[in-house]
């Protein structure tokens, strides 16, 4: 009996509601018990009894999460084994970017493969030949030659024995044998000749479809994946910004608009200091404007944007017609329709 272990994922769980994520990852250790000894020729031997088992708690789990920005970051620096990695982001409901291009390689690797599995073989496909023997034997033998030599082998000298009517008639089975096998061979060729073509054309196709998935995979393999910070068409990741500062819209005048994503609610408003009144909202990670706090900690995903402006006219108007875009009055945070 020999000693084994494994390392398993417990108790996954992902509220979708509250965005929190736990788990437990334990390591196992199995080990022989030995239940006695005992003494076989003059050497101590272990008597083994099933196995004692060890549990180590590698790794426990248990937060809030963001989870497009989990599964697209956070959860690679966890440097969990990769199958764990692949059952979390499973059970969140989330195919990160990493993700879906080890999707896409796996895919067109299996059509590279499947492109070169169905590449014909002409020499298995083909009909073959099936020549008529030809090497009769139409030299006829010697009698009396052998007849002498049956005096020393006792008759044996006459095995095998070709007389001149066998040999005669051999030479014109090898003659008629040679004309079948040579119009045969004609027959043949004609009857393989589409097929080589068949074949030469199907393998061509293939082959520049095979060069094509090959050339797709390289494309793929060397794309880029853009690290998890800001996506979704100029929509900056809130609650990833506000861990830092907005202090680079700093007396910047200008129209902002804050998106909660989960719930597609919005915020419009505007500020001659973009970076001070941002900071009023949220800090460090934190929300400050209590009517965001509730879907905040609810764990739901936040998004901004904003529009620099010059006057206050430019301000007013861009304020309205964003809040009239997005709704933000009737079924968004704004409690006005702007400019109070």
């Amino acid at each position: 009996m020999k000693a084994w272990e494994k390392t398993v994922i417990t108790d996954l769980f992902f509220d979708k509601e509250t965005k929190r994520l736990s788990f437990i990852i334990k390591h196992y250790t199995y080990t022989p018990k030995i239940v006695r000894y005992v003494q076989e020729n003059y050497v101590r031997t272990p008597i083994y009894s099933g196995y004692s088992e060890r549990v180590k708690v590698v790794r426990k789990f248990d937060k809030v999460i963001n989870p497009i920005k989990f599964v697209e970051k956070e959860i690679l620096d966890l440097n969990l084994d990769k199958k764990f990695i692949l059952w979390i982001i499973e059970r969140i409901n989330i195919i990160p970017q990493w993700r879906k291009k080890e999707l896409e390689l796996e895919r067109i690797s299996n059509l590279i493969i499947d492109t070169k599995r169905r590449m014909r073989d002409y020499d298995s496909e083909k009909k073959l030949y099936s020549f008529k023997k030809t090497n009769f034997n139409e030299k006829p033998s010697n009698f009396w030659l052998r007849f002498f030599f049956s005096f020393f082998t006792f008759g044996l000298s006459f095995i095998g024995f070709n007389s001149r009517k066998n040999a005669s008639k051999n030479k014109r089975i090898n003659k008629e044998n040679k004309e079948w096998n040579a119009y045969h061979k004609v027959k043949i060729d004609q009857e393989n000749s589409p097929l080589l073509e068949e074949i030469t054309i199907f393998n061509k196709k293939q082959g520049n479809l095979l060069i094509h998935y090959q050339n797709l995979y390289k494309n793929v393999a060397n794309e880029e994946i853009k690290p998890y910070k800001e996506e979704l068409d100029g929509w900056k990741d809130l609650k990833y910004s506000s861990n830092f500062s907005f202090s680079y819209l700093n007396s910047k005048k200008g129209v902002y608009i804050i998106w909660n994503r989960t719930k597609d609610k919005h915020y419009v408003g505007q500020s001659k200091n973009l970076g001070k009144r941002l900071n009023q909202h949220f800090t460090n990670g934190e929300v400050k404007n209590v009517i965001f706090a509730k879907d905040w900690y609810a764990g739901d995903d936040f998004f901004y944007k904003y529009y620099l402006c010059q006057t206050k006219d430019e301000l007013d108007a861009l304020e309205k017609e964003k809040i009239e875009e997005y709704n933000s009055f009737g079924k968004g945070y704004n409690s006005t329709g702007g400019n109070r």
